[in-house]
């Protein structure tokens, strides 16, 4: 699955391109609007596992840097494919921290 094929013509990721292009790979995990940026956009939450061991994650948090996020969708296919982890892991995400920056 080449979820960013598109990376050399768009190599900048914004909140709307990356949750259209994961959407199948984030269909699993629980999902909580947790604040909304200055402009009103949603930053969602993701998390899944029931493990004592707590790992959060978070991308973007300046807004024109991309290569976290698309590290994400490449853990989240290794993730998804192998579920032993999810008893000992409890593994929380927001992928793009500031949506506003991403969209500027």
């Amino acid at each position: 699955m080449d979820t960013f094929a598109d990376l050399e013509t768009h190599p900048y990721l914004t909140a709307e391109r990356f949750y259209a292009k994961t959407a199948n790979l984030l269909s699993t995990w629980s999902c909580t609007n947790e604040a909304t940026s200055v402009l009103q956009r949603p930053i969602r939450f993701f998390q899944k596992g029931k493990g004592a061991t707590r790992i959060i994650i978070w991308t973007q948090m300046h807004g024109n840097e991309s290569t976290a996020s698309f590290a994400l969708s490449d853990l989240l296919l290794w993730l998804n494919s192998h579920s032993s982890w999810e008893e000992k892991l409890t593994i929380g995400f927001i992928p793009i921290l500031n949506p506003d920056g991403a969209e500027a």
